[in-house]
């Protein structure tokens, strides 16, 4: 398929991208697991981060981007032989449609369904809408449709790895007064105290808050503007250098030059959707 701002390519290992380039922006999107892999507005730099070791494989998700953790986020609730973060991450999606926007913007939006395969993992009926806006910002909109007779529940998140020049001398403004469950310390509850700065490991769900952070960064000399809607949690992450290099598909010292900001669904703030509801999360990356 090829429009005049969106092409569809073979990306690395012979998987399909979708690849936007407007006159906001470069985008390049991958139909394995609906996942945003660059977001370069003209004339600057990427805003996203993608491991260089990242692994193009269709039984895995890509380390980088903007993966979607859906329907569970974490380990699954009740069976831990299924995949952290659900299915959606590792699955083929579809494109809907493409179109641009009475501004110029660009918006792309792929779709996925309940089958046969899904429902050995997951036995509900839904649909899912994933619409990516390309403009001066980049947005991104998960939309669940319960198209079955009962109610079900997920969690999820939009897991954005942002890039920067130096974790230790960035900081993430927005969330001070939050309080946030603490992975790394045994999901102890501790209260945020002015900006969030990463020196070591860092496995946080701030909750029950819909603010927008600000990704300060001293070394690009650039600040990165996060801001969400339907989401009552963000989480914060980064595995630092021990947990890292256990990962394959993380480059060496790959954690310095990134952090995760999500917004997210997670912990307590499950998402019951009602037969023939819906639900949707999106989160919004800009300069």
């Amino acid at each position: 398929m090829q429009t005049e701002l969106v092409q569809l390519l073979e990306g690395q290992n012979g998987l399909t991208k979708a690849v936007i380039d407007n006159e906001f922006a470069r985008c390049e999107v991958y139909l394995h697991g609906a996942h945003v892999t660059s977001f370069t507005p003209k004339g600057g730099d990427d805003l996203l981060w993608l491991s260089k070791t990242a692994i193009f494989d269709r039984a895995k998700a890509i380390r980088g981007g903007i993966p979607l953790c859906w329907p569970w986020f974490g380990a699954h609730p009740t069976d831990s032989t299924k995949a952290a973060h659900g299915f959606a991450r590792v699955s083929l999606w579809q494109v809907i449609s493409v179109q641009t926007t009475e501004l110029g913007a660009t918006e792309l939006i792929l779709g996925l369904k309940a089958s046969e395969k899904t429902r050995k993992l997951w036995p509900n009926e839904f649909e899912l809408q994933y619409k990516i806006t390309v403009a001066q910002m980049l947005s991104v909109e998960l939309t669940t449709i319960n198209i079955g007779k009962e109610p079900i529940q997920i969690t999820e998140a939009l897991h954005s790895y942002l890039a920067l020049g130096d974790i230790v001398k960035a900081r993430i403004r927005g969330l001070s007064g939050v309080c946030y469950s603490d992975k790394v310390d045994d999901s102890k509850v501790i209260e945020q105290v002015g900006d969030i700065v990463v020196k070591q490991e860092v496995d946080r769900v701030y909750m029950n808050t819909q603010d927008s952070c600000l990704l300060i960064d001293d070394v690009l000399m650039r600040t990165i503007n996060i801001s969400k809607l339907g989401s009552l949690d963000t989480v914060v992450w980064n595995p630092w250098a021990v947990k890292a290099c256990s990962m394959a598909d993380v480059h060496d010292n790959g954690h310095q030059t990134m952090v995760c900001i999500e917004a997210a669904n997670v912990l307590d703030n499950v998402i019951t959707i009602a037969a023939g509801e819906r639900h949707t999360i999106s989160q919004s990356i800009s300069l």
